[in-house]
C-alpha cells in the first residue's frame, strides 16, 4: 500500500504522484490497484494506492497511524454505508479516485 499526497486540499484533484488508471499500462505492475482518497472531517484528504483485493483493515491502520488517531475511534463510510474492515474495494465495487469519509468517534 502506498500513501500519496498526505494533505490533498480538493477531494477531486488528480494526484501528481501517480497516474490515473487510464494512463497506466494494461499489463503493468499496478493493473490491480486503485487510488482511493480518505476525506477527513476538516476537508483535507489522504490518498492511498491499494490493491483491489486488499481488506480495508490495512488502509484503516495506515490512515490512523499517519493521522495520529486511535484505531477504535475511526469509522469509514463509502456512499453513506459504513465500511467493514474485511471489505475490499472490489467487494464495494469502488472505482478509480472514489473516496471514503472518515468519521471520528472521540
Amino acid at each position: 500500500m502506498t500513501v500519496l499526497n498526505i494533505d490533498t486540499p480538493p477531494v477531486d484533484a488528480p494526484s501528481p504522484d501517480f497516474p490515473p488508471a487510464e494512463a497506466r499500462p494494461a499489463n503493468g505492475p499496478y493493473q490491480n490497484h486503485i487510488n482511493i482518497k480518505v476525506c477527513r472531517q476538516d476537508g483535507t484528504s489522504l490518498q492511498f494506492l491499494i490493491k483491489k483485493t486488499t481488506p480495508f483493515d490495512r488502509l484503516m491502520k495506515t490512515y490512523c497511524t499517519r493521522s495520529d488517531l486511535p484505531l477504535n475511534g475511526v469509522r469509514l463510510r463509502f456512499s453513506g454505508i459504513q465500511v467493514c474492515r474485511l471489505d475490499t474495494p472490489l467487494s464495494l465495487e469502488m472505482e478509480e479516485c472514489d473516496f471514503l469519509e472518515s468519521l471520528h468517534d472521540f
